[in-house]
């Protein structure tokens, strides 16, 4: 992952995003956002998924390896 970010009144702003999966990347900018919180709210959304399913990969081979 990677966030740009430049300096307005004193606050980091975000202005793009670069997410890579292992499979898909994906990049935002802040034209394709009226404000930079809904990019990071954008950003917040895809780490959760992205967290999720891993962790049912891992639980789903750990449920097939107990039983084998």
């Amino acid at each position: 992952m990677d966030l740009e970010t430049r300096l307005v009144d004193n606050t980091m702003v975000p202005y793009a995003i670069g997410i890579y999966d292992g499979i898909e990347s994906f990049s935002f900018y802040l034209t394709d956002f009226y404000n930079p919180d809904k990019i990071m709210i954008m950003l917040l959304n895809i780490k959760t998924k992205m967290f999720l399913l891993k962790r049912l990969k891992i639980w789903t081979i750990l449920n097939i390896k107990s039983i084998l």
